[in-house]
């Protein structure tokens, strides 16, 4: 008997590039969400809202599988198992981490997996990390908390995508929780309509094709792609080990929290140009720490972008639709004295990309031009560091406290956080941001094989340290 309903469509652009990375560099997502409820979660409740999630959310029964080809979309039957399991006794940041990697069955499916994991240690460096200051308070009335671990195919969903899965999630285990009634036919979304992405990269190909100067203006950024790894010269390089992603998650106390988001309103920015700031002048304050003193420093970051932005597809309206925004920025020497100056050039570069459609234009650029700089790190590992490389990327999913919490009786989140499995990619770290509660959560995650841990330290821990004093600067 068939496991699938019937082929659904090709695989957009971006949905490929998804499966390419998965394919040949492990590339997928993981989430971890730790909530408190009224009463004990089971194995059993846990079974039964993902079984729920499965019927009820069509990207999930998505499929990529070669058809004459190419790769399509599959879909799957409703009624299919799905890849559960509960550990106990495991370390909560371990198992997130590792499930980014996960290798699914590509044959019967599903493409994405979860861990459920009861028991909650009270005294783990990493529960103590991730606390956060509205905990207390949640525990009163919902006393029970456990921890739950959601791996996914990147080319069947995206951030956007993930952060309402997690909503369903909290929802439909409240309505077992409080013995509800659930309509299973009832779908919460639609997948992403690729037609109107391609009708966008075929004007900016056109574009191109027919204005050779906007392309060679445009081209230029793929010179600039990689700057001089700057801190691979002044601090010592890992040994060679297979390459992995390591997460250092840091959470901004509620009063900052409140006095920052302020600041970038007040200077007319954004707390992502804001975030994006102190993270490039705690890589200019290491490298001034170990005497590597020029006029200005080119830091290469790159950015997740919601690409939905450009084709106003419907806001339930899910898969992927993730875009990488590329941007190279002359940092200057005295950014710590002169920060909020540095904002605003930041800001209006990256705003002026994001009009470009930067995300987008940039395989059309690397087709048309012949240039192609992407580069990958190899999976058995590196004996010496690349001279060039992209410092950081970012993925923000700002405040997502209305889509996350207290909505619901008897579940609440108190905490959760995204990793992507990177270590192909040449980026010494992402750095995952969003405010929940009233504080600013950053997750810093390197790999191991571009960057020593004692570094990766340092970076996440002077970027708060800079935060709390730019804040307050005149």
């Amino acid at each position: 008997m068939s496991l699938y309903e019937g082929w659904y469509r090709p695989l957009g652009e971006l949905e490929n590039h998804s499966a390419y990375l998965y394919d040949n560099h492990n590339y997928g997502i993981s989430y971890v969400v730790r909530i408190a409820t009224s009463r004990p979660t089971t194995e059993e409740d846990v079974r039964r809202v993902f079984t729920l999630l499965f019927r009820k959310t069509i990207n999930l029964r998505m499929v990529p599988a070669e058809r004459d080809g190419q790769l399509w979309l599959r879909e799957m039957k409703h009624h299919q198992n799905i890849d559960l399991q509960t550990l106990l006794d495991v370390d909560v940041k371990a198992v997130f981490e590792e499930m980014a990697r996960y290798k699914y069955n590509m044959n019967n499916g599903p493409v994405w997996a979860v861990r459920f994991l009861p028991l909650s240690p009270k005294h783990d460096d990493y529960i103590r990390l991730t606390t956060m200051e509205s905990a207390d308070n949640k525990l009163i009335t919902l006393p029970h908390v456990s921890h739950i671990v959601m791996s996914f195919h990147h080319s069947i969903t995206d951030g956007y995508t993930c952060v309402r899965i997690i909503r369903h999630v909290l929802m439909l285990l409240n309505d077992v929780i409080e013995g509800n009634p659930i309509d299973e036919s009832q779908q919460y979304a639609q997948m992403l309509d690729i037609t109107k992405q391609n009708v966008i990269f075929e004007d900016i190909y056109r574009t191109f094709s027919e204005n050779p100067d906007l392309l060679k203006a445009r081209s230029k950024r793929l010179d600039t792609f990689f700057p001089d790894a700057l801190l691979s010269q002044v601090y010592e390089h890992p040994s060679k080990t297979l390459p992995k992603i390591v997460s250092l998650p840091r959470i901004l106390d509620s009063i900052t929290t409140t006095k920052f988001v302020e600041r970038c309103k007040e200077e007319g920015v954004t707390v992502h140009s804001g975030f994006c700031s102190v993270l490039e002048a705690s890589v200019v304050k290491a490298l001034q720490d170990a005497f590597l003193m020029q006029d200005r420093y080119p830091i290469a970051s790159r950015h997740c972008v919601d690409q939905r932005r450009y084709f106003n597809d419907a806001t339930n309206a899910y898969g992927t639709a993730l875009g990488v925004l590329t941007l190279t920025t002359d940092v200057p020497r005295d950014i710590c004295s002169n920060f909020w100056s540095h904002v605003k050039k930041f800001h209006q570069d990256f705003v002026d990309e994001l009009n470009r459609m930067n995300s987008m234009e940039l395989n059309i650029l690397m087709e048309l031009t012949g240039k192609n700089p992407r580069f990958f790190i190899d999976s058995k590992g590196i004996d010496s560091p690349p001279p060039k490389i992209a410092t950081y990327s970012t993925s923000n999913m700002r405040d997502v406290t209305d889509i996350l919490s207290n909505f619901v009786e008897n579940v609440d989140l108190l905490f959760y956080d995204q990793l992507t499995a990177v270590q192909a990619l040449p980026i010494l770290w992402s750095s995952n941001f969003q405010s929940l509660n009233g504080q600013l959560m950053h997750s810093l995650q390197y790999n191991t094989q571009l960057m020593e841990e004692a570094l990766a330290v340092k970076i996440v821990d002077s970027a708060f340290e800079i935060l709390k004093e730019v804040v307050e600067q005149s």
